[in-house]
């Protein structure tokens, strides 16, 4: 038997007038399921024995002018030719055209379980480069990523390297890789994508000192390495940027631990710590780390008993502190991210929604905590004048949202794009690396689900459990349109309850927002 998925089907019928609209609309809700149901099936059946997947994104039947007591036979007829029609074409555009030697019977041809892995790698670049699944991915196809890049690093390398030579590897790519990739994957995937030739040991060293240049702000020491190990990748896959050339040819010097590029690899590491502030947007909230970077006597307290036996970054530790670089020098880099934040942009806006485009969600009942947001936010530190602090609060507060609905802590970024939009992040930005959530976050989320209840007096319970499980776990189908985004939800027999809410979800436009949405529900 064949498998098919279809995202959304839509009937378009015009009627004389109201009447004939509401006695046409109970025949076409019969005749689609008795009738055009069962021959789309059967159509499809027909592509059962083709091993390489037709997609079509959007399909459009016109099977002409019909009257109400048309012969279910003819309607059949006229609903099959279009559909093969179609099909056929869909077929000869995907599969033949683009192989033409493709032959079912061939001794050759990829195997299933190729084939499957292939269409897992595509599922797994699409994730890197948007963040989310395409539709046609059904719930039980989704993998673990990290499992789906180890076996295509094993069995199909070649998917991988062409991969990385079509695209430049973003740093929002960088940092999407990361959080999937093990140590040994990453020096494959390094040697897929570059000429690099060192071990990664010097990374383990950099960390603890980055560390402990910046331990005054809130990056912490699993995030340092994460970030770290972004910036590296992004240095050996993308070769088209002022900053990733010069990252490169940094860590090029750095791995060799060679005492006599103690200066300049020294200088490196101030500007590196710098600029991992500024990706955060932390630089002008955190004057006190200017201290660990410029001023020699406060550099010298810094205590590295990890690395205080090697004489490289011994003298790494000790040239920092005797000359530490001026903020012209790192003002020069630090003008070359923004620069690079720009260009991220315009990368996002290619993997955004397009127009039109649907997404089916499972969380779309986080729509009545909007009107609540802004306060809770500011509560738990993480907005200030109506503004997030920084781009890692931003990324708390999504995580946040997530985790009023599944009271856990999902990493799986695909499920998180109406937290960014009600959190104002791009649909297409990466998160950063701030699991496990805080515990006064924690200990917030229930306060306010309770809030919520007792508020919506017709509920007749003060329960926050009851909105998370009862309201907040829904599907959705979210929509871009022209102004934002279109969110739909259906209906089930309680949300009569939804009539006596005491504030609107009608629109949504917070403070920080980019997009509005509108939801129907």
């Amino acid at each position: 038997m064949s498998t098919h998925l279809i995202h959304t089907q839509v009937i378009e019928a015009s009627f004389k007038n109201k009447a004939a609209a509401m006695e046409g609309q109970k025949i076409l809700q019969q005749r689609f399921y008795e009738a055009m149901l069962p021959i789309m099936d059967q159509v499809m059946q027909e592509y059962k024995n083709v091993k390489h997947p037709i997609r079509i994104d959007k399909l459009e039947l016109d099977i002409g002018k019909l009257p109400a007591d048309i012969p279910e036979d003819l309607l059949k007829q006229r609903l099959q030719e279009a559909f093969e029609t179609e099909l056929k074409k869909a077929f000869l555009e995907q599969v033949l055209i683009p192989n033409p030697s493709l032959q079912r019977t061939s001794k050759t041809s990829a195997s299933g379980e190729q084939i499957q892995l292939k269409s897992d790698a595509e599922i797994l670049f699409i994730y890197l480069e948007s963040g989310r699944l395409p539709w046609w991915v059904s719930q039980e196809r989704k993998k673990e990523f990290d499992t789906i890049l180890e076996k295509v690093i094993n069995e199909q390398p070649e998917l991988l390297t062409t991969w990385l030579k079509n695209l430049p590897i973003s740093l929002t790519i960088s940092k999407r890789l990361v959080q999937i990739i093990q140590e040994k994957q990453l020096e494959v995937l390094i040697s897929k994508g570059s000429n690099w030739t060192s071990n990664l040991s010097f990374l383990g060293p950099l960390g603890t000192l980055v560390k402990a240049l910046i331990h005054k702000s809130y990056l912490r020491p699993p995030k340092v390495h994460l970030y770290l190990k972004s910036l590296f990748l992004f240095s050996q896959l993308n070769h088209q940027n002022k900053l990733s050339t010069f990252l490169n040819k940094s860590f090029v010097s750095l791995a060799k631990t060679d005492e006599k590029n103690i200066k300049s690899d020294s200088e490196f590491i101030q500007v590196i710590t710098s600029i991992l502030l500024h990706f955060d947007d932390l630089k002008d909230k955190l004057p006190d780390v200017d201290k660990y970077l410029f001023h020699p006597k406060l550099t010298r307290q810094i205590s590295l008993k990890k690395i205080s036996g090697n004489s490289y970054w011994q003298k790494i530790i000790e040239n920092i502190s005797l000359q530490p670089k001026s903020k012209n020098h790192l003002s020069t880099w630090q003008k070359e991210v923004v620069l690079l934040k720009n260009e991220e942009k315009r990368r996002w806006n290619k993997t955004s929604p397009e127009s039109d485009e649907s997404i089916v969600i499972h969380n779309a009942g986080l729509v009545l905590t909007a009107a609540f947001l802004p306060s809770f936010f500011a509560t738990i530190g993480l907005v200030e004048a109506k503004k997030f602090v920084s781009k890692t609060d931003q990324s708390r507060a999504v995580f946040t949202l997530q985790h009023m609905v599944s009271n856990s802590q999902i990493e799986d970024e695909s499920e998180l794009l109406l937290n960014k939009l009600l959190c104002g992040v791009h649909p297409s930005d990466s998160l950063e690396f701030v699991l496990p959530l805080e515990q006064k976050i924690l200990d917030e989320i229930p306060l306010l689900l309770e809030s919520m209840a007792s508020q919506w007096t017709a509920l007749k319970s003060s329960s926050g459990k009851m909105i998370s499980e009862g309201f907040l776990k829904r599907e959705g189908l979210l929509r871009k349109v022209q102004r934002g985004y279109q969110l739909q939800i259906q209906r089930q027999a309680f949300d009569i309850l939804l009539d006596r809410l005491p504030w609107s979800i009608g629109l949504i436009k917070l403070p920080w927002m980019e997009e509005l949405i509108s939801v129907e529900w």
